[in-house]
């Protein structure tokens, strides 16, 4: 009784349903991609390293959101950017650096296939390096203010953090990395004004350096560091076999381009639901060291395995219906779709339980791990689902 209660509770439903819903932002990143199709196509790899930045955003704005969302909880940091713990400006400062160990990584594994498995002239290899760490750069610059306004905005509602920081902070994020990814690439690959994009790395370089400054625990910072990065090359690993499924899977969408606009949207969804179960569990641990600490984590699933379904049925019927018009087969696709959430939901949300659990078992801080891995595991595990059931429809 207990957890059908709490199911309906107003502070919760409303939540959840809104951070469900952030997927239709990840729409518009989705119709950028469809109208950019022929140029995409056109330049080797530039598909291949799109999941990677995704992903590898995803995987900093977890460990960010995570932290941020556990620490609101318990009254570590503060709803404000101006005079707040040392552990808030810790955080800051791990979360810049980031951004330029992921740009390193997703380049270093770009180029090992660039040069070993599509064997891609060397110029080319560097405007791929100098096109990541640009996207990247641009990315920071505006996902990390729109995170704490949104962590702020929901503490001060009354919302639930571990609901609502991720999904938001993850949709507005991936549309940042989806403009600055077609706009970087068209300034090196169409207009060959590759020295902007030169001037573009230079905030991810300098941004750690200014934080820095604001006064932070080193001792802290290492040892966030430290397991951040691990995160960081365990999901590094996952999305370069992303991005090869994704580029496997370039000649169906070529004949179907209403997946380029849902895809986003997929990815996202799926990654939100990993957080939410992933993050209310971290926060039950740390409360209680019970990972299912008022339920919650199973009655969020419980919620989210009904309706993650019928919301990517609705995201395939408006793909078609917007980017190439309804056919007599449609109808079968949005089935197919909608298996796809079934699947992914379900299997996002014990595993995200299992990395909570496993982490906290080892003494480490669930936070650097369960969103990380979760939202690049939920990009891999749903870009195989799709593929696999799309084909065998």
């Amino acid at each position: 009784m207990r957890v059908l209660r709490d199911m309906l509770d107003p502070m919760l439903l409303p939540p959840l349903i809104m951070a469900i819903s952030t997927g239709l932002i990840d729409l518009i990143p989705g119709y950028l991609l469809s109208v950019s199709a022929g140029f995409i196509s056109s330049i080797p790899l530039i598909l291949f390293i799109y999941p990677q930045l995704l992903s590898m955003r995803g995987t900093i704005g977890g460990i960010f959101s995570g932290r941020l969302s556990t620490s609101l909880h318990l009254g570590e940091i503060k709803p404000q950017f101006f005079d707040n713990t040392t552990e808030f400006y810790t955080l800051l400062s791990v979360v810049s650096t980031l951004y330029l160990v992921a740009a390193s990584i997703i380049t270093f594994f770009s180029l090992l296939f660039s040069i070993f498995v599509y064997s891609i002239e060397f110029s080319r290899v560097l405007n791929i390096a100098l096109h990541i760490f640009s996207t990247f750069s641009l990315t920071q610059l505006a996902t990390i203010p729109v995170s704490l306004v949104i962590a702020k905005v929901s503490y001060t509602k009354g919302w639930d953090p571990d609901v609502i920081t991720y999904p938001f902070t993850s949709s507005f994020g991936d549309l940042f990395i989806t403009v600055f990814y077609l706009v970087v690439g068209h300034l090196i690959y169409v207009f060959d004004l590759g020295f902007l994009a030169l001037i573009f790395i230079v905030p991810i370089i300098v941004l750690p350096i200014v934080l820095i400054r604001f006064g932070m625990d080193k001792r802290l910072f290492y040892r966030e560091l430290g397991e951040s990065i691990v995160s960081i090359i365990i999901s590094g690993l996952i999305v370069t076999v992303t991005g090869y499924i994704m580029q496997s899977f370039e000649g169906y969408i070529r004949s179907r381009p209403y997946i380029y606009f849902i895809y986003p949207a997929l990815l996202t969804t799926i990654g939100d639901v990993g957080s939410i179960i992933g993050s209310s569990s971290t926060t039950g641990l740390s409360i209680s060291g019970d990972i299912l600490h008022n339920y919650r984590p199973l009655i969020y699933m419980s919620i989210l395995v009904v309706v993650i379904p019928i919301l990517f049925m609705f995201y395939a019927f408006l793909g078609h219906l917007l980017v190439i018009g309804l056919t007599p087969l449609a109808f079968i696709e949005y089935i197919g779709v909608g298996l796809t959430g079934f699947i992914s939901t379900l299997l996002i949300s014990l595993f995200s339980i299992s990395i909570a659990y496993l982490t906290f078992r080892r003494s480490l801080d669930p936070d650097h791990f369960v969103i990380p891995i979760e939202s690049t595991s939920a990009d891999l595990l749903t870009t195989f689902i799709l593929y696999i059931v799309l084909i065998s429809i």
